[in-house]
């Protein structure tokens, strides 16, 4: 009977996985990724906005990214290379693009900056 998991990490996108028996030994090849970084301020109080949500939406493709702010207002995701929109939500709902009217395209690591205010 063969057992599945997945391999979390930082700094690599999600991989599946299976072993045929287990105890074994499993070598995983994680997939390449890029590192998002960035900062998020409620546009409206212009106060820390500690616990938004950021969606990375790959363009070509349906695949999504999810992570949180911190404390400090800060975010790391690890996306694939390509084209993405990035969308930030506020706990209270608020939303707004990260880089409104054009779509990211994601080589490198990159830093984003975006505010969290009412729906455009």
């Amino acid at each position: 009977m063969a057992t599945s998991f997945a391999v979390l990490h930082p700094d690599y996108l999600e991989k599946t996985a299976r072993a045929s028996a287990l105890p074994a030994d499993v070598v995983v090849s994680l997939p390449d990724s890029c590192i998002v970084t960035g900062t998020v301020t409620d546009g409206v109080t212009w106060q820390s906005a500690a616990g938004a949500l950021i969606t990375a939406r790959r363009v070509d493709e349906w695949k999504e990214s999810f992570t949180a702010t911190d404390d400090a207002r800060r975010f790391r995701l690890a996306v694939p290379e390509g084209r993405h929109n990035f969308l930030a939500e506020a706990k209270d709902g608020g939303r707004c693009p990260l880089f409104p009217n054009r779509k990211a395209h994601v080589e490198h690591n990159q830093a984003a900056r975006g505010r969290v205010g009412p729906d455009r």
